[in-house]
């Protein structure tokens, strides 16, 4: 076959669409099979390598991109700071921060990131989320990992800020007053994106910076240069909705305060282009409120929860990003729930752990009450990907595990007498987690932690406990884990709907307020033929799914690596794969509505009040008049 052929479906059988008005069941929709190019049309990726960050891309997301042999003012300034590590980095030389022309459907990536290596623990994060090093690791390989990542983040990140450092430099630049003189020599980041982006190159100093063209990812950037790429990347881009990401690990404590503090600066000095999401974790509350003494109503002592509300009522935040890969479950955490220490002794007791998991389910109830009255969605990591704890969060469970809640009678409950017990409790310690197999303790997908028909339950939970207030809206990232890819000998590959995504798209036929995310599926684009074999399958769900068609959202996960990698031609690349009559409403409209940026919605007015008058995180009175006209907000009168 070659590569621009249609892919075959079955045993050779031709793809016929099926009627929208005659939806199939998600289980019985036929995988699509896949085979390679003749070697000789086989299509390499190549990425941009314009010397102008934003010039229009192809369309089509495999055309080879003419390299420009013009070398810019701007470009050579780049290439220079990139070889010197001493330049600033500048992009003063073309407006090329601004928003789109005023014209066509609005453009939103609402799922995306500006964090970096200082808002993880470095050794924690990438030996139990990428080495994946459970308990029957070597301690001594552990080690090595641990030290290795250690090393490397630190030598990488040498010109990556940590957030107290940004949100003082950023809070200086936001009290300079508006330079309105003819010559404009001293105009501060908020009066234009342009200015904003020339502020940001001040930030970046240092051998590890990329050039204007590619940059592998924002880990070893700081946040404001983030900001500043996205905007020259993804010039059609109209808003940016960047989440704010707590993975609850290791010894470093994201300081919640300061990034919603930072962040709603950033609202403001990229006049609305970026608004943010504030993350939300049931471990982090319950720290807060059995260790700390904490509040969530209480301005002197206040627990996460406070910060959560605060960024929501009055600080310019769209919405709460949740990240259950730690090892919550958004319900009956008692069946679900896991620690995300695997490695470490378990030092609580099944009660103590009793009490611990049923305080998260009263945490999460907690946060889609307030979600529900302030018609907020909360994005969720909706994947099984970058797990803490997977012997416990995808290892087989005992017979009867999730029937058994009655709270332990003693230190350890008793499976007996139908009391709740910790699954994972390795038989010979109960200090410590058991070893685990994956091929010879297997559990069903559908039924890990943080699995959708979860979220599903928890929907309609939230929703019968408060009829009255507007739906629970939840969106799950990464497209619910996306389509299952199976690779075969002679290069042949199955694609079908992955379990996760089988069950959302079902779900979304009468659950009106689910929606998923196409955010980091790179795994689409590495040769022609998956493109086609992808394209079809999704396709196919959206044709024959009005529900799934109509809940689908744009989002990049800007910046992990695959996207970075990318880089400008993510967009396109999703639009290529989308039927034409559903590109405006993934691609923004849709998120419009969900996000509530429409008259008459709760956030917009919000979002109104903030720009009129922004308060600082503690209520001190600004210096100088930081309000955002709304005629000065370009997105505002396009909704």
């Amino acid at each position: 076959m070659s590569e621009c052929a249609t892919p075959r479906i079955g045993a050779g059988t031709p793809y016929q669409p099926r009627p929208e008005s005659a939806p199939v069941p998600i289980s019985k929709h036929p995988a699509v099979t896949v085979r390679p190019p003749p070697p000789s049309t086989q299509t390499r990726l190549r990425y941009s390598r314009n010397a102008h960050a934003c010039a229009r891309l192809p369309r089509n997301p495999f055309e080879p991109e003419p390299i420009s042999m013009t070398l810019t003012r701007r470009a050579f300034l780049a290439s220079a700071a990139a070889t010197s590590g001493c330049a600033p980095y500048t992009y003063r030389q073309a407006r090329v921060c601004e928003p789109p022309r005023p014209d066509g459907p609005i453009r939103i990536d609402m799922h995306c990131h500006l964090m970096n290596v200082r808002d993880v623990s470095e050794a924690d994060f990438v030996t139990r989320r990428f080495f994946n090093l459970e308990e029957d690791a070597s301690p001594t390989l552990e080690a090595i990992a641990a030290s290795l990542a250690t090393f490397l983040a630190g030598f990488l990140s040498v010109g990556a800020w940590g957030i107290r450092q940004e949100r003082g430099y950023l809070r200086v630049e936001m009290e300079k007053p508006l330079d309105l003189s003819a010559e404009g020599r001293n105009r501060p980041a908020r009066q234009s994106n342009t200015d904003f982006c020339f502020f940001a190159g001040r930030t970046q100093a240092g051998a590890f910076r990329s050039d204007a063209q590619r940059q592998i990812t924002g880990f070893f950037s700081t946040r404001i240069r983030n900001a500043a790429r996205m905007m020259t990347l993804y010039p059609d881009m109209d808003l940016f909705l960047p989440s704010m990401v707590d993975l609850y690990e290791g010894a470093n404590i994201l300081p919640l305060p300061e990034h919603i503090a930072f962040y709603s600066e950033l609202n403001l000095a990229t006049r609305g282009r970026f608004l943010p999401l504030v993350s939300f974790t049931p471990e982090r509350e319950y720290e807060d409120r059995t260790l700390g003494g904490r509040s969530p109503d209480d301005p002197a002592r206040p627990s996460q929860m406070f910060w959560v509300k605060r960024a929501i009522d009055q600080l310019g935040f769209v919405g709460v990003k949740v990240h259950p890969s730690s090892g919550f479950s958004p319900i009956d955490n008692l069946r679900w729930g896991c620690l995300n220490t695997p490695r470490q002794r378990i030092r609580e007791t099944d009660r103590e752990l009793y009490d611990q998991f049923s305080a998260y389910d009263r945490y999460m109830e907690e946060l889609y009450a307030f979600c529900k009255s302030r018609d907020v969605p909360i994005l969720t990591h909706n994947s099984t990907g970058l797990s803490a704890n997977e012997v416990c969060m995808q290892g087989a469970f005992p017979p009867g595990h999730g029937d058994r809640q009655a709270p332990p009678s003693g230190d350890y409950g008793d499976p007996a007498l139908g009391e709740w017990t910790y699954a994972p409790r390795a038989a010979s310690n109960p200090r410590r987690h058991r070893r685990w197999n994956r091929a010879t303790d297997p559990r069903d997908e559908q039924d890990f932690t943080n699995n959708p028909g979860a979220w599903i339950a928890a929907m309609r939970a939230a929703d019968r406990a408060a009829p009255g207030l507007p739906p629970l809206k939840v969106i799950l990232g990464h497209l619910a884990n996306g389509i299952d890819r199976n690779s075969h000998d002679g290069g042949t590959a199955t694609l079908q709907p992955s379990p996760w995504l089988r069950t959302a798209v079902a779900a979304m036929r009468t659950q009106r307020h689910l929606y998923a995310d196409l955010s980091e599926v790179n795994e689409f684009f590495e040769s022609r033929a998956l493109f086609e074999g992808y394209r079809d399958v999704l396709g196919r769900l959206i044709s024959t799914e009005p529900g799934f068609a109509r809940n689908l959202l744009y989002g990049s996960d800007w910046h992990m690596p695959a996207t970075a990698d990318a880089g400008a031609r993510y967009p396109d690349r999703i639009e290529a794969l989308l039927p034409a009559r559903v590109r405006p409403a993934v691609m923004g409209e849709t998120a419009a509505d969900v996000f509530g940026l429409r008259p008459g919605q709760q956030t917009r007015a919000r979002l109104a009040r903030f720009y009129a008058d922004p308060p600082t995180l503690t209520g001190v009175p600004r210096r100088t008049d930081a309000s955002l006209p709304l005629s000065e907000v370009p997105w505002w009168d396009r909704m």
